[in-house]
């Protein structure tokens, strides 16, 4: 199911070729990253999965954005922004929401 998501951001991103790869370094900090695999075996190509932050200019791995679910047993969607954008934004579009209930 959640390659199906990750698919809508990464071309040719199916459940038979999506690989998620996490790595823990020696603080013990984990990444993850999502690869597609492609050709035969012995001659396997890898593809690092990203997508392209519109508002930063950047490219990020599809595994940063974020999956939510808002109704138990309902679709699952897919940010178009990192966890850290999406914390960043919520932060401050709160602060207008609260002071605009405050007045």
């Amino acid at each position: 199911e959640r390659a199906e998501v990750l698919a809508a951001v990464a071309e040719g991103l199916t459940v038979a070729n999506g690989v998620a790869v996490t790595c823990t370094n020696g603080d013990g900090d984990v990444a993850e990253t999502v690869v597609k695999v492609t050709g035969d075996p012995g001659a396997w190509s890898l593809e690092h999965c990203v997508f392209s932050d519109p508002i930063m200019f950047t490219e990020e791995s599809v595994a940063a954005l974020v999956e939510a679910q808002f109704v138990e047993g309902g679709p699952w969607v897919l940010s178009r922004a990192p966890l850290a954008a999406v914390e960043a934004e919520k932060a401050s579009l709160f602060k207008v929401y609260e002071q605009y209930i405050v007045q």
